[in-house]
């Protein structure tokens, strides 16, 4: 599955939840319950630690505001390819 873009063939990462063709509120709220888990926590999920330091934090929180709204180019070949 290929890494989801934006206009400028810039990396999206904060395209979580995989529908519409946007970082949207539902990406907003999978990052929330995410927040403050660091690597070795039972719950802990490395797609939301995007900053990769081993603790979904404020890093992370601003690397995600930034693709916040941001449109994803290649949205359907994603979801054709993931089945949704």
């Amino acid at each position: 599955v290929p890494q989801p873009v934006d206009e400028n063939v810039t990396s999206v990462l904060g395209w979580f939840t995989r529908q519409g063709d946007r970082v949207g509120l539902a990406d907003f709220f999978m990052f929330a319950d995410n927040f403050g888990l660091s690597g070795g926590e039972d719950d802990y999920d490395s797609r939301f630690d995007i900053v990769t330091n081993g603790t979904v934090d404020l890093l992370d929180f601003f690397r995600f505001a930034d693709d916040f709204g941001t449109v994803v180019v290649n949205a359907e070949e994603i979801q054709a390819q993931l089945g949704l």
